[in-house]
């Protein structure tokens, strides 16, 4: 990495950052279901049975599963493109 166009590095630095957010959105997901998990079932009336509470929770990890995967790949497509750009860049 010590040959590479300052570009190139900096494309690198920068997508580096964007990890940070992603990390950072993931955990802002993980907290939003959360609360809105606990809110629900706070307020959810007690029918002597489980069936309730294991819907809703099968539910939101469902939910927050479906999200890191739309994040995680956004991410991936994101910092590829930006790095092939850079390379390509580069080549000109």
């Amino acid at each position: 990495m010590a040959h590479e166009p300052e570009h190139i590095q900096f494309v690198l630095k920068r997508v580096d950052r964007s990890k940070h957010f992603m990390l950072g959105a993931i955990a802002a997901l993980f907290f939003a279901v959360l609360f809105t998990f606990g809110f629900l079932m706070a307020h959810a009336r007690d029918t002597g049975g489980n069936g309730k509470l294991l819907f809703a929770a099968a539910a939101a990890q469902m939910a927050f599963i479906a999200g890191c995967a739309v994040l995680v790949s956004y991410h991936v497509t994101r910092m590829t493109r930006t790095v092939l750009n850079a390379i390509e860049l580069s080549r000109k």
